[in-house]
This record gives structure tokens, C-alpha cells and sequence, in this order.
């Protein structure tokens, strides 16, 4: 990525070309590469970055730390919303987090929580739980397709039955059976 314009705040007789750099980054033992953008000022040779750039580093960093983390990265989530047919404003109103916490989900502006990723998860997983969270948020009329992207035994079981059998006490009998709290696991 070349982009030569900008004059040279340093020197003012140059102008500063764009570059970009694979760098790596050591995050909880683990290292991860990012590319780092900056540019080059080609009279005085300083190598420099402005606001536009430091937040195109900022975001590289956060997404190799998203990876580390083992969370969604911010392109996942996008595309995840999008395949829901939804908005950013509506993916908020349905998951929670704040009006553009989906915005900086996706443009890898934070990390979302850890919660917040297995939420978003058990939606695509169960449909249903989508289609209940949707529900609950006022956001009723539901525009796109259901696609389950993880089978198991549970999940099959669930989609053969008729939509009238697919009530929340079903699915909530299903994940109790299934899940067992400590408590219940030590009798």
C-alpha cells in the first residue's frame, strides 16, 4: 500500500509516502502478526504516523488479540449481522451492548466481551435463541434466512419438530438436560 501526498510535518520540503509492514505482536504468551502502517517522508526519511494511521494500527492490534483471545474478529461479526439481515442499531437493540457497540465491534474498535462473543455464537448455533432474542427486543418481523452453522444430535432433534413444537420451554428443557449447574451435577 503506496500513498504519496501528504506533505512532511517534519521537514515540510517532503512528502510522505504510506507504507505497510507485517509486525508481530506477543499478547497473553502467544505471538500473532498485524500489519502496521505508517508513512515515510522521502526528503528527510522519518518514518512517521498521523491519526488515521495510528487507528488503522490500533484496530490491526485489536483483531490480533481478538484471535488470540479466541473471540469473533470483527469481519466474523459483520458477517454474521449481515447474514441475519439486520442493522448494527438492531444487532445492539437484540444483543445489548449500547447503540454502537456492533460498529466497534466490527471495525475492531474494542473487543467485545467474552459474553457478548458467546451470545453471539449460541444465536448462530440456535436459530432459535436468535429468533427469541430478536423477539424479546421488539424487533419481531425477522427479514432474513436461519442457517445453522453447527449440527449436533440436539440441534437435529430440534429442527425436525413443527414450528408449534418449537416453543422456548422445549428449547429450555433441551438446555437444561443438556447443561447441568454444579449443583445439580453433584447430586
Amino acid at each position: 500500500m503506496m500513498i504519496k501526498n501528504k506533505p512532511c510535518p517534519i521537514c515540510g520540503a517532503g512528502h510522505l509516502t504510506r507504507q505497510s509492514i507485517a509486525e508481530t505482536i506477543t499478547y497473553k504468551g502467544i505471538t500473532e502478526d498485524y500489519l502496521h502502517v505508517f508513512s515515510v517522508c522521502d526528503v528527510c526519511r522519518v518514518e512517521q504516523a498521523d491519526a488515521e494511521e495510528m487507528k488503522l494500527n490500533k484496530r490491526s492490534v485489536i483483531k490480533a488479540k481478538k484471535m488470540i483471545d479466541g473471540l469473533l474478529t470483527g469481519e466474523e461479526v459483520r458477517d454474521i449481522r449481515k447474514n441475519w439481515c439486520i442493522s448494527q442499531d438492531d444487532a445492539a437493540r437484540i444483543f445489548g451492548g449500547g447503540p454502537k457497540a456492533f460498529s466497534k465491534y466490527e471495525n475492531d474498535d474494542v473487543s467485545q466481551a467474552e459474553s457478548m462473543d458467546k451470545l453471539i455464537r449460541l444465536a448462530v448455533d440456535f436459530p432459535e435463541v436468535f429468533a427469541r432474542l430478536k423477539e424479546q427486543s421488539g424487533l419481531t418481523k425477522y427479514k432474513g434466512k436461519v442457517e445453522i452453522l453447527a449440527f449436533s444430535p440436539r440441534v437435529e432433534a430440534i429442527n425436525s419438530l413443527s414450528a408449534p413444537a418449537l416453543s422456548m420451554s422445549f428449547v429450555r428443557r433441551k438446555f437444561s438436560a443438556h447443561f447441568k449447574s454444579p449443583v445439580e451435577s453433584a447430586h
